[in-house]
């Protein structure tokens, strides 16, 4: 998958369709994802370019517990292209 501003647009999204709000914030700290209550919050470093925001997305993606049930065959196909950029990088 191309790291594109397009696909990033995809991949937010996605997340929004599984319950998870992203935050691009500015500071020297690893991304992550976090539950603060009931609301789901991935937050990732703001001045990453479009290449890292999608890895960082990605490396989370894989780490969550992703209730599958929520998403169309469409969604499913696309989060399954997102954990490939994963695999990829690593």
């Amino acid at each position: 998958m191309k790291r594109t501003k397009h696909n990033l647009a995809k991949i937010e999204d996605l997340l929004q369709s599984l319950g998870y709000r992203i935050r691009y914030e500015k500071g020297s700290f690893a991304p992550g994802a976090c539950r603060l209550e009931a609301n789901h919050v991935i937050v990732v470093n703001r001045f990453y370019d479009t290449a890292a925001r999608m890895d960082s997305i990605a490396e989370i993606l894989d780490q969550l517990a992703i209730d599958e049930s929520n998403l169309n065959e469409e969604e499913l196909k696309f989060l399954q292209k997102v954990l490939t950029i994963e695999q990829t990088s690593s």
